[in-house]
Formats: C-alpha cells, structure tokens, sequence
C-alpha cells in the first residue's frame, strides 16, 4: 500500500500540472482521473478484481497531521494554478 501512494504522489497527481497549468478542466475530467487513482490505490491495477474502498476518500486526501495520506485533490490543484496564471496576467509578470 506505501509503494502505491508513492506512486500515485510521485506520478498520477503530478502528471497532469502542466495541463492545469495552461487551461481549466472540467469536473467531469477531473472525476475520471480522481476514478483512476483510487482503483489503482485500492486494486492495485489489477481493474478484474472487485475491491471496496477501505475508508473514505475525504479521509485519504487529508494531510498527514489529520492522519491521511495527504493525496492532492485534482480539481483544488487545477483552480489554485489557474487562478496562479490569472494573478500573472493581472500583475503583468512573466507567464512562462
């Protein structure tokens, strides 16, 4: 289960930062890649297999001081870095 998390911190919340970065995605977008991460946090990829989640996924995004695994949430990410490049436009920084 620590393997998982690591791999789900280290590649699938972090993978789509660029993409947040540029453009607002939509909520549907952002359900499907939160539906992929808890298969695999919970299968383990294994997509065959029926598994139920063991707790619930508000407790898994907690920070670790709230006792949770201190997983990102998608869509709070994708809000935060558009509102980023939105305060850059305002203030006439750098973009890029």
């Amino acid at each position: 289960m620590a393997g998982r998390v690591i791999l789900i911190k280290a590649l699938l919340t972090t993978l789509p930062n660029y993409q947040c970065a540029i453009i607002l995605a939509p909520a549907s977008a952002h359900k499907q890649m939160e539906l992929i991460i808890r298969g695999f946090l919970w299968k383990g990829g294994k997509h065959e297999n029926k598994k139920f989640s063991l707790v619930k996924w508000e407790q898994v995004t907690l920070p670790y001081k709230q006792r949770g695994l201190s997983i990102r949430l998608l869509g709070l990410m994708n809000d935060a870095l558009g509102m980023k490049m939105i305060w850059r436009m305002i203030t006439g920084q750098e973009i890029w």
